[in-house]
């Protein structure tokens, strides 16, 4: 699946994505399920597979999104028209609405 990193905190080693599949949130909570190298910034898209627990989604094996994923690339393209966000991602959001 396509996600947006929508808050990313490298110190913490967490993040909050956008799923293009079902339009909700999952949550990217260690390094260990971040495979590239780094950690992922706001606005980057990348590629994950999802687990279901407990009723929230957790994000596995997360990458960057490159053009060597031609399968996804279809999927993407909407994904890659929404703007970087502006605001500081050091913080997380103060509130956010769920579907």
């Amino acid at each position: 699946m396509i996600g947006v990193i929508l808050w990313s905190s490298a110190d913490q080693k967490r993040a909050v994505i956008w799923c293009e599949n079902n339009g909700g949130l999952a949550y990217l909570e260690s390094a260990r399920d971040f495979t590239d190298e780094g950690w992922p910034d706001c606005g980057e898209i990348v590629h994950l597979s999802e687990e279901r627990a407990a009723g929230f989604h957790y994000a596995r094996s997360v990458r960057r999104w490159t053009d060597q994923h031609p399968s996804s690339a279809a999927g993407a393209a909407h994904v890659r028209a929404v703007p970087a966000p502006t605001s500081n991602c050091d913080h997380p959001p103060a509130r956010v609405a769920c579907g």
